[in-house]
């Protein structure tokens, strides 16, 4: 994965580019272009790899392994360092970067303080992005591997915006499944930093508005209102509707009290949880009874729009094509459907 996030770009290296990877770990990263600098310039590579990491132990394995393959002494490596780079201020390292690279964390952590782009808890993954960004030189050159939902989910939209109004795209690009142990879809991103970028898409979920017909055209489409361990069992009693409880209808789905919004039937319920690889990405079922029901907030309601357009049997043929399961292969890869990707689902 090192070599091929790398590929494109080693032949941009040169007698002045120096390399920062402000995640480092034991150096997976740092080896491609330092085997590249040693081929153009044996004499000064060590101080123009440079590279960050929290973890001392990972620090010295990757002094170590650079060492090895340049035949130096780790002594030399000393640009490799302990720190923390969403804590430590490292603006002055990383504004010498002619390329920055990184894997960063992919696990939850606060959103930066007045963050225009999210609030809570968000991946640091995109805080390592974005604060990567704030810091590099215009026509610095940005190398990443991250989770696919920041290519497409719909909450980091405005991350996307944000990383779009300061760099070029230069390329995107699936990598598939981490590894056999990270059950997470990544991408390799490419962007060069500037002032004043003109952009085509960093997403293909923003780049595929077209004149063609979509799902959203002829149906409502959103998540089921309740949250079952965060709603209290309050207000009135009604169907619950459940993505383990899909696979039983018609019968009689168990009740529920809930004071909050009520899908009334009928309508076409989708699960969100989805894999990419899967035989039936948009795994839909068709709720067919007139009453108010409570949905769990694990589907997706799809809700007829004008009776005279189509019905619920064309919207079941339409998700349970393989068009619609090689659309959403392409546009969404993290392990939940969201209202926009199938919305967008092409109507054919």
């Amino acid at each position: 994965m090192a070599e091929k996030l790398w590929a494109p770009a080693l032949q941009g290296l040169g007698p002045s580019s120096v390399v920062v990877d402000p995640a480092c770990g034991a150096g997976d990263l740092l080896i491609p272009p330092l085997t590249r600098l040693l081929a153009e310039r044996p004499d000064s590579v060590p101080r123009s790899i440079r590279g960050i990491d929290v973890e001392r132990d990972f620090v010295r394995a990757a002094r170590t392994r650079l060492a090895l393959l340049s035949g130096r002494s780790t002594g030399e490596f000393s640009a490799i360092v302990t720190g923390d780079f969403l804590e430590d201020d490292i603006s002055g390292t990383l504004a010498l970067a002619t390329h920055v690279v990184m894997n960063p964390p992919f696990s939850m952590v606060p959103s930066p303080p007045g963050s225009e782009w999210s609030s809570g808890a968000v991946s640091a993954a995109a805080v390592f992005v974005d604060k990567a960004l704030e810091s590099m030189a215009s026509g610095a050159r940005l190398l990443a591997i991250l989770p696919d939902v920041l290519r497409s989910g719909a909450r980091y939209g405005r991350w996307r915006r944000s990383v779009r109004r300061r760099s070029n795209l230069v390329r995107l690009e699936d990598l598939g499944q981490f590894d056999e142990l990270t059950d997470v879809h990544v991408f390799a991103l490419e962007l060069v930093r500037e002032e004043n970028p003109s952009w085509n898409a960093l997403s293909l979920e923003e780049a595929r508005v077209s004149d063609a017909s979509r799902v959203g055209d002829f149906f409502d489409v959103r998540v089921g209102a309740v949250v079952p361990h965060r709603h209290a069992e309050v207000g009135p009693s009604l169907r619950f509707i459940t993505a383990r409880g899909l696979s039983s209808l018609p019968a009689d789905p168990p009740y529920r009290r809930f004071p909050g919004r009520a899908d009334r039937g009928p309508f076409v319920a989708v699960r969100r949880t989805s894999r990419p690889g899967e035989r039936n990405r948009a795994k839909a079922t068709l709720v067919d009874r007139d009453e108010d029901m409570a949905v769990e907030n694990h589907l997706i309601v799809l809700k007829q729009r004008d009776p005279a357009a189509f019905g619920y049997g064309d919207l079941l043929d339409v998700l349970r094509s393989g068009s619609t399961t090689e659309f959403l292969d392409e546009v969404i890869r993290c392990r939940h459907l969201t209202v926009g990707a199938v919305r967008d689902v092409p109507w054919q």
